[in-house]
């Protein structure tokens, strides 16, 4: 499941897997191209999506904690209420 451009949750029988799309620097064995790296398996969808939130976070220019925190929150909020649909 593609997340935008830069995220995706893939699955496994054990995990569900969150991995960022980054861009790999050419060398001499290849050019310059876009590739997934793995941030982290998680046990659940839910964990899955609260990592991705977290890393959203951790990228923002926000600095402070308070706006952070509710930031947070809000998002932590709507995927808890995914439980719900």
């Amino acid at each position: 499941m593609n997340i935008g451009k830069r995220w995706k949750i893939d699955a496994d029988s054990l995990n569900y897997i969150l991995s960022r799309r980054v861009l790999v620097k050419a060398n001499k064995n290849s050019p310059q191209h876009y590739s997934w790296r793995v941030e982290g398996y998680y046990p659940s969808l839910k964990s899955a999506l609260k990592a991705l939130a977290d890393f959203e976070l951790s990228d923002t220019l926000l600095k402070d904690l308070n706006t952070i925190q509710k930031r947070q929150e809000k998002v932590y909020g709507l995927i808890e209420s995914l439980d719900k649909r």
